[in-house]
């Protein structure tokens, strides 16, 4: 209870706004990471189901991970997920992890292809351009787009919806590296996802610059490692160049949701120069990393773009705490 409190003091003190111009707002919940050990993990798994309907936000985003690494990767697990992604009365979108293809190579996970697991994966949770959820909401597909034909056209779950004056998006950047040479005997998987990834990033805010919204929030699995030196970093050194540039052109603020490590933070980590870990902050850039299993939660996010500080973050409030009423605005 004590590290609860503590976690809601934190969220308010750093993402409470100024002075607010405007009531509009919009609710999201984001979780990740689970379930994990199963049939254990699906209790809480389910309980924020419970939650997330009782809540009836406007929609609710999975950023990956949806096993843990060691279980397998057979069919069998992807269909359980998708049954349990069905008990979602708002819209779910869903991002992949690292644990559900990239590591299938491994004994526990039944060493399979990982290329042919992404497919499957592809086949199952993305069979057409709606979310997933009992009230499905149109979305944008990157390998829908004419223009991002015929390059990227296997990259259907890279997805982009606008809300409220607000573009979001989703982006397939996974934890292991994000599949640097990884377990491959070329890079060639990871060069042409990146190469997507960065297409869609610029077509993402492309059209924010269009709309003239007011902020972009962007979901991925992976922990970029902004502060991280060395070859661990190497498969997301594109990428964070990207929010760079972009949240320097932009300006106006840019939420990245993540999961990767299980822990639940709120800071603003990137910087101008983002390889060196060089130059000023950039503040218009907040990243906030949800909860993993065992810690099963969501962290609901209320986005107000017409506010000094649009973002406000706090945990998702389960059965089993002691915390009554928290989830209510």
């Amino acid at each position: 209870m004590r590290h609860l409190r503590l976690i809601f003091a934190i969220v308010v003190l750093i993402l409470l706004p100024g002075s607010a111009r405007s009531s509009e707002s919009l609710t999201f919940i984001a979780f990740g990471d689970a379930p994990y050990g199963l049939p254990g993990d699906e209790g809480r798994f389910n309980q924020v189901v419970e939650e997330a309907n009782r809540l009836s936000p406007a929609f609710v985003v999975h950023i990956g991970d949806i096993k843990s690494g060691s279980s397998t990767c057979a069919d069998s697990m992807f269909f359980y997920v998708q049954d349990l992604f069905r008990r979602f009365e708002p819209p779910l979108i869903y991002t992949p992890g690292d644990n559900e293809w990239t590591d299938c190579h491994r004994i526990l996970a039944g060493r399979y292809n990982p290329i042919e697991r992404l497919e499957r994966l592809r086949q199952i949770f993305f069979p057409g351009a709606s979310s997933l959820g009992r009230n499905p909401i149109a979305l944008t597909r990157q390998g829908d787009l004419p223009e991002m034909q015929p390059h990227h056209a296997p990259y259907v779950e890279n997805a982009m919806w606008d809300r409220a004056g607000v573009q979001f998006a989703t982006l397939h950047v996974v934890g292991s590296g994000n599949n640097f040479n990884h377990h491959l005997p070329d890079r060639g998987e990871y060069m042409q996802r990146n190469a997507a990834n960065l297409a869609w990033i610029d077509r993402v805010f492309a059209r924010a610059a269009q709309t003239n919204a007011g902020a972009v929030v962007l979901f991925m699995h992976a922990d970029p490692l902004f502060e991280a030196t060395g070859d661990r970093r190497i498969g997301f050194v594109d990428t964070l160049g990207a929010f760079a540039r972009h949240a320097q052109a932009f300006r106006r603020p840019i939420l990245l949701v993540h999961g990767d490590n299980h822990t639940f933070r709120v800071d603003r980590p990137l910087r101008a120069d983002p390889i060196r870990h060089r130059g000023p902050v950039l503040r218009n850039f907040t990243r906030l990393e949800v909860f993993g299993s065992p810690e099963t939660r969501g962290v609901i996010v209320t986005v107000s773009p017409d506010e000094q500080t649009p973002f406000r973050i706090r945990p998702m409030v389960m059965p089993y705490d002691t915390l009554p009423g928290a989830n209510r605005p």
